[in-house]
């Protein structure tokens, strides 16, 4: 069974590579992001590009501010 990981804050800077080093293990990442949508989608991309043993099966971004409780 593969593992999902949601990562907070992962369009850009520590989040974007820890995002990259979940990818490179194998999970699914949803990449998580409240503003910077431009970023998230290129963090989306450049996940989808690892390919030979860093092949993982599902990316995807989602906005949601994560202080809040509601979203």
């Amino acid at each position: 069974m593969q593992k999902t990981v949601l990562v907070t804050g992962s369009s850009r800077g520590i989040g974007k590579e820890i995002a990259v080093r979940f990818a490179k293990e194998g999970y699914n990442v949803v990449v998580n992001y409240c503003s910077h949508e431009t970023e998230a989608i290129r963090t989306v991309n450049l996940l989808n590009t690892l390919g030979g043993p860093f092949r993982i099966d599902n990316v995807a971004a989602i906005k949601a501010d994560v202080s809040d409780r509601g979203q």
